[in-house]
């Protein structure tokens, strides 16, 4: 069946809300998990691995978001969305999975380790997830 592609404008900001509301809501429930019942506990070595663990991921992809995020032109003064959303679909499906993946890894090792640390990379995906919503990157 061919014909026009499906109207994509508002699927991603719908996905992308998705993504964020789920790490939004994932990383103060571990916290409050590890508060509540820390019923993990990993030794000094394991937690020194996983914080090397956490700052090389975290480095990696500031390193690979900044790359993708620089194939994405901004969409043209009177240019349509769906054509936008068309090109650019899949890059901003990676920046957001990556902005997830890292608010998910802190807040499992936040849980595991109990280190602050931990919580910063966190919120580092989270800040990923707030910066790269659709309209910003639309219009960047």
């Amino acid at each position: 069946m061919s014909g026009p592609p499906p109207e994509l404008q508002a699927s991603p900001r719908i996905l992308h809300t998705a993504l964020f509301a789920g790490a939004l809501f994932i990383t103060p429930m571990t916290a409050a998990l590890r508060w509540v019942a820390p019923i993990v506990h990993v030794g000094p070595p394991t937690a020194l691995v996983l914080r090397f663990i956490a700052i090389a991921t975290l480095m990696a992809q500031a390193v690979v978001v900044r790359i993708v995020r620089n194939r994405i032109a901004p969409l043209e003064l009177g240019g349509s969305e769906d054509a936008w959303w068309n090109a650019y679909l899949t890059s901003c499906l990676v920046i957001w999975g990556l902005g997830e993946s890292l608010a998910l890894l802190g807040s499992v090792f936040y849980f595991m380790t109990g280190d602050w640390l931990m919580l910063g990379v966190a919120g580092g995906g989270l800040l990923l997830l707030f910066l790269a919503n659709p309209t910003r990157l639309m219009r960047d």
